[in-house]
Formats: structure tokens, C-alpha cells, sequence
């Protein structure tokens, strides 16, 4: 998902949004869940999609780790 002009703080915040509705919509077979990660770009820094996709990509990695510490 892609969110111009959105900082890391409200990126988290929509993370955060779409996975308390997964977890409280009532799904007939399983538990839907999903792995996120935020990546951004600071004004003026110019990247490519490929780029910002890794970026996303190893963030999403480091919170599934990080999470599974917590279990």
C-alpha cells in the first residue's frame, strides 16, 4: 500500500487499523492475518520503486522477527 505525503507514525497507525479489523471480522475457516512493514522517504530523497519495495520488504522482516520474540 502506498500513502504520499503520510509520515512513519501514521503509516504505523494504518498498519495497526487494518490489523485489528482482520482480527476482529469473523472469517468461517481461520484467522486472517497480515506481515507488514513501513518504509518511507525523506523529502527530497529520490528512490526507485525497487528500492522502496526492499526497503518495505526488510522492514516487514524485522517486525515478524520482533514479534515472534514476543510470543
Amino acid at each position: 500500500m502506498i500513502l504520499p505525503n503520510t509520515p512513519e507514525v501514521g503509516a504505523e497507525l494504518v498498519v495497526e487499523r487494518i490489523q485489528a479489523m482482520l482480527q476482529a471480522a469473523k472469517w468461517p475457516h481461520c484467522p486472517v492475518s497480515i506481515s507488514a512493514g513501513v518504509a518511507t522517504l525523506s523529502p527530497g530523497e529520490v528512490c526507485d520503486f525497487a528500492t522502496l519495495l526492499q526497503r518495505a520488504d526488510q522492514a516487514m522482516y524485522m517486525r515478524k522477527h520482533s514479534r515472534r520474540g514476543d510470543d
